[in-house]
Parts: C-alpha cells; sequence; structure tokens
C-alpha cells in the first residue's frame, strides 16, 4: 500500500500531478522521489513561476514482506518539517529538513 499528501502552491502541484505521478512510480523511495523531483523542477508547465515550491511525503507499507515500511520526504523549499511513528517506537521523531541551496531538493528516506 502507499499514501501520498502533498503541501506548497497548489496550482504547481496540480499542474504537475505530484503527488500521483510519485505514488504510481516503482522503484526505491529515494530514486522515486528525485525523478518525481527532478520532472517537476524541469517540467515546461511551470516556466511561468520563478520558484517550484513543493513538499511531499511518501508512505509505503509491503504487504507481501511481513508489513515493513519506508517514510520519504522531499521538498523544494528552504525547509520542511515532518514526524513519524512506527509501532516500534516508544515515542514519535520529529525532523526538520533542510535543503542545501546547491540541490533541487532535500530528500529523506526512512526504513521503518
Amino acid at each position: 500500500g502507499e499514501a501520498a499528501i502533498v503541501s506548497g502552491m497548489g496550482e504547481q502541484i496540480m499542474r504537475t500531478m505530484l503527488a500521483k505521478e510519485c505514488a504510481q512510480q516503482d522503484g526505491d523511495i529515494f530514486t522515486v522521489l528525485d525523478s518525481c523531483f527532478d520532472t517537476f523542477c524541469h517540467t515546461p508547465s511551470l516556466s511561468m513561476f520563478r520558484q517550484r515550491n513543493a513538499g511531499l511525503i511518501i508512505l509505503r507499507k509491503d504487504l507481501e514482506d511481513g508489513g515493513s515500511a519506508e517514510l520519504g520526504v522531499a521538498h523544494t523549499t528552504q525547509s520542511m518539517g515532518y514526524g513519524y511513528m512506527s509501532a516500534g517506537m516508544a515515542s514519535p521523531r520529529a525532523r526538520i529538513s533542510r535543503k542545501k541551496e546547491s540541490d533541487k531538493a532535500a530528500i529523506v528516506a526512512i526504513r521503518l
């Protein structure tokens, strides 16, 4: 199973169908997010915007692999907060991801 949630400039997200496109891709979560945000940053339909502003969180659970899960976070903004908790954790974790100036997007992949 897979779930995706987006944040950012709604018109940019809708023009690129960011959540749908990323959720439908196969492959390891880091590569999927890198590919999605590369496409997002270079898509011609956003040429009228000087900046691309979006954040995405994807949660994948392998229903055939005993329930292993991955969390992927990506954003083009300077920073993005996220939190998570899994069954084996005593308490939730909250983090702030920060993008380097030279990167098109910051990407975090976590195995839960």
